[in-house]
């Protein structure tokens, strides 16, 4: 085993858990080379909790129960954004635009790199959705990325806050590829 290229990754409650074992635990932490979820994140800063600057790259779906809007959101603003959930989205995303890039939330959403496999033309379509559940090879690439990094010495990834067309709350099998390819294979532990 690589100790060096341990990742530590969530879906749903899981993802909950890996994003606040993150916040909590710096010895924890520091076994880890990056960290991924799909879906169920509410992470708010704890008092002694850990600060190191880690990877974290979050996947959320078209029709999971978290809103997919970057930014602050208004209950009602999505069609399962209750008042929890908006509170909690705009707090997990401060959290990590503070913790990871030492910026507020309107910077976060003011700064980031977009990439994006999907028009914005399926986007606007009713039907686009439907298709790539049914057909999900309809559009290569159905994520939507906003990318944020930090100077490393170059353009490096360090917080992917991405949005994943025509998916519910339970992640699809392009969630984990995407993770892999795009995120954990590019990631070691640095001592």
């Amino acid at each position: 085993m690589d100790e060096d290229r341990i990742y530590g990754y969530g879906q749903s409650a899981g993802g909950g858990a890996t994003a606040n074992t993150l916040a909590q635990d710096p010895r924890t932490v520091e076994l880890f080379a990056a960290f991924g979820i799909t879906s169920g994140v509410r992470t708010t800063a704890q008092k002694n909790g850990s600060q190191l600057v880690v990877p974290f790259y979050a996947i959320y779906g078209e029709y999971d129960y978290w809103p997919m809007k970057l930014g602050a959101l208004e209950a009602g603003e999505d069609r399962f954004s209750g008042a929890k959930q908006c509170t909690w989205t705009t707090d997990t995303q401060t959290y990590w635009a503070q913790r990871l890039l030492g910026k507020t939330l309107d910077e976060l959403v003011a700064t980031p790199k977009v990439e994006s496999g999907i028009t914005e033309e399926q986007i606007g379509s009713q039907q686009a959705p439907i298709s790539l559940i049914v057909n999900p090879t309809e559009a290569a690439n159905r994520y939507k990325n906003y990318i944020w990094s930090r100077d490393f010495g170059g353009e490096v990834p360090i917080f992917v806050w991405s949005q994943c067309y025509g998916r519910g709350p339970q992640p699809v099998p392009s969630d984990l590829n995407e993770l892999w390819e795009n995120w954990f294979s590019k990631w070691e532990r640095r001592r």
